[in-house]
């Protein structure tokens, strides 16, 4: 029996996974999506559903290593860390710590600037396609300072983003409490970016996706894959308990578990977990209007269908 080919495979199907096969398939392939879950339940389910163009400013910092002591010591801080685990990553942690240098954040911070820049044109076609319009609302995000001291570390990133075209705008507390009456705690500053949306919805709004993408031709097996193995021709993709399949090209976006799979060249890049977590205050979304940044604490609260959706602190 012929084994399955498709022009193009996406090996993940998650929102960047599902938005590649749109944007493939709009240019005339014939495109498979591949996925042991089914889409929209991984990683993009649980965030906190930013659309972040600001989002340029990377973790690695050089003010993250004056404070790397009291995130992991302190109780309250957003940072829970392993021991065990860190010993067996130490080259990974020490590439990490070494891009903390200025040049190195520079150096990320205009790559990332520069993808976000397409964010608009990427995401807008898609989901005007999919007719989620419902799902995304662009009222900005504040991120808050409840410190003087918060504040001035946050001086270097405000001026980066700046640098780039990031629309931000710093306010003091009483705009702010203005914007977000409901809003309880200690506020010194805060940072406006205007032009940030949110997702009420993320698994929804990549169902809705999804479902366009199968309607207009898109093809999609739940498999896990184990490895590939590319030649001249083609793409074989070796699928765990079911029959491989082939592609004439391979589009690998299934976040940090891509190094898992054999052969697609992911194995050998630095790719770790993050992982993350949220809680929903069922019903408490009508609180804020918009999404609302602890910086301090490392979490933000996004008003979401349902519920006020906390999520951000990681592993």
């Amino acid at each position: 029996m012929a084994r399955e080919h498709f022009d193009v495979a996406v090996v993940g199907a998650g929102m960047v996974g599902v938005c590649c096969a749109m944007w493939l398939q709009r240019s005339g392939k014939r495109v498979v999506v591949l996925d042991k879950n089914t889409p929209g339940t991984g990683t993009s389910y649980g965030n906190a559903g930013t659309y972040a163009p600001f989002g340029c400013v990377p973790i690695n910092s050089p003010q993250l290593v004056k404070s790397l002591p009291g995130l992991i010591f302190s109780k309250s801080s957003p940072l829970s860390f392993d021991w065990a685990y860190a010993a067996t990553h130490l080259p990974w942690m020490l590439s990490f710590l070494k891009n903390c240098a200025p040049d190195k954040v520079e150096h990320i911070t205009a790559s990332l600037a520069n993808i976000l820049a397409h964010v608009d044109a990427g995401f807008d076609p898609l989901v005007s396609a999919a007719g989620a319009e419902d799902l995304v609302v662009s009222n900005g995000a504040i991120y808050v300072f409840g410190t003087e001291a918060a504040y001035q570390k946050a001086i270097p990133g405000i001026a980066a983003r700046e640098r780039h075209g990031v629309a931000v705008e710093v306010l003091d507390a009483d705009p702010i409490r203005e914007m977000e009456p409901a809003l309880r705690m200690p506020i010194h500053k805060g940072m406006h970016f205007s032009e940030a949306r949110h997702v009420v919805n993320p698994k929804g709004l990549i169902e809705r996706l999804f479902k366009k993408f199968l309607s207009d031709g898109g093809n999609w097996r739940q498999r896990e894959i184990g490895s590939v193995k590319p030649s001249e021709d083609a793409v074989e993709i070796n699928c765990n308990e079911a029959d491989s399949l082939t592609c004439g090209q391979l589009v690998v976006a299934a976040g940090a578990h891509s190094k898992s799979i054999k052969g697609s060249g992911a194995e050998k890049l630095p790719l770790d977990c993050e992982r993350g977590y949220h809680i929903v205050f069922k019903g408490a979304q009508h609180k804020l209007s918009r999404v609302v940044g602890w910086q301090e604490y490392g979490f933000n609260a996004t008003p979401m269908e349902g519920g006020l959706r906390i999520a951000g602190t990681v592993e």
